[in-house]
């Protein structure tokens, strides 16, 4: 892949461009953050919370019962 980006450049420009490309990528992930907001049930979030904790990825989770989503979704 990197190949076909950079085949045309000068192979000082095409380092630096794949250095960039590298250091973007990895400061994407650094500042990434994700918030789960579910019913506390075992329902289509369950599935969502084991993939993330199986990755070890920080996510902030967000549980709240059946008898509060009327207040929640209108705050929405």
């Amino acid at each position: 892949m990197w190949y076909s980006v950079t085949r045309g450049l000068q192979p000082q420009y095409s380092t630096v461009f794949v250095f960039v490309v590298t250091i973007l990528h990895k400061q994407y992930i650094i500042m990434s953050s994700y918030k789960l907001t579910y019913f506390n049930v075992t329902g289509l979030g369950e599935p969502i919370r084991f993939l993330l904790s199986y990755l070890n990825i920080d996510f902030e989770d967000v549980r709240f019962e059946l008898e509060q989503w009327p207040s929640i979704k209108r705050s929405k």
